[in-house]
Order: structure tokens, then C-alpha cells, then sequence
């Protein structure tokens, strides 16, 4: 049996139009979304296709501590990578974060999915965490717990928490002997 004979024409174009769409697709799915914090000039490690940063989780023994321990060392306090396609931006700048947790709160809701990762179960009902509530749940929370988290409230409760620390250490140093 010849192949000569079945490339044809149309074959041909079929062909070449199989491999462009497929490289369209590639570039659209897989290499751009990668681009994204370089094009914002946002360092990082440079992702790999499909699986974006997670091979250097194996190169760190699968320890985030110790990756990003690394990569602020090569990257400074903001960096961002990726976990497969999907893109973090990762910081300990603390001007950073109280600036996108206080006053830019509202335009930081949504951004993460997490399954259901802090939900509490009470008398067989669910209920979702501050982490976990998103859109207009999210905000109503946030609008109820951000006065009990003032500067004013949290050094009322300074001589609470420091009691409880110390029960806690002696608790501990009790089951270390």
C-alpha cells in the first residue's frame, strides 16, 4: 500500500490545519497564561508547560518552606509562580498585604478556591469559614469581624491571649518531661 496516493490536497491542508489549530492551542492554554507575571514584570521561576512550578517542589523535597525560602532569596519579597496553569503571587511584604487585606479587602474577594477547607459542622449543618465564604457571604463576614480585630480591641484582649499562651506552654513542657 502506497501513502503517496493519500496525500492528497485536501489531505494536506487537513493536515496543516490540524497542526496550526493544535498550536493555537497550545500557545492560548498553555504558554500564554504562563506569560502572564513576566509581561507584569513580576519575578518568579520560570514555569514549565502543563505543570508550571511544581518541579521544583520535587527539587526541594516537596517542601514549601523551603522553596520559598529559596525563592525569596532569588526573587526578593514578592514573586510569583505557578501550580500547574494556575498562577500565585506570593509575598511577605507586609506593607503589601495590609494594603490587599484592609484597604483593598473588597477588590481581593473570590480569589481562591479551596474545597470546603475550613468548613465547621455544627449539629449536622454545614457551615463555611471566613476562607471559604465567597462574593456577598464573604463581605458580610469580613463587614462583622474586622471592628473585633481594631487596634483598640486587640489589646484589650492582649492579657487573655498571653494567659492562655503560658497554659499552653506549661501544658506542653508538662508532656516533654
Amino acid at each position: 500500500m502506497e501513502v503517496l496516493p493519500l496525500l492528497n490536497s485536501s489531505t494536506i491542508l487537513l493536515l496543516i490545519l490540524g497542526l496550526l489549530s493544535l498550536a493555537l492551542i497550545y500557545y492560548s492554554f498553555i504558554y500564554k497564561p504562563h506569560q502572564y507575571f513576566k509581561q507584569h514584570g513580576i519575578p518568579g521561576p520560570t514555569p514549565k508547560p502543563i505543570i508550571g512550578n511544581l518541579d521544583l517542589l520535587k527539587k526541594y523535597q516537596l517542601s514549601l518552606p523551603k522553596f520559598f525560602n529559596a525563592a525569596f532569596k532569588d526573587y526578593g519579597s514578592t514573586f510569583g509562580m505557578y501550580f500547574g496553569l494556575k498562577g500565585f503571587i506570593v509575598t511577605k511584604d507586609l506593607d503589601l498585604l495590609k494594603l490587599i487585606t484592609v484597604k483593598h479587602s473588597d477588590n481581593f474577594i473570590d480569589r481562591s478556591e479551596r474545597d470546603g477547607i475550613l468548613n465547621i459542622v455544627v449539629k449536622g449543618k454545614q457551615y463555611s469559614s471566613l476562607f471559604d465564604s465567597r462574593g456577598e457571604e464573604w463581605k458580610e463576614r469580613r463587614r462583622i469581624l474586622t471592628p473585633a480585630f481594631s487596634g483598640h480591641k486587640m489589646k484589650l484582649m492582649e492579657p487573655l491571649i498571653m494567659e492562655s499562651t503560658r497554659r499552653l506552654v506549661k501544658k506542653i513542657a508538662g508532656y516533654a518531661e
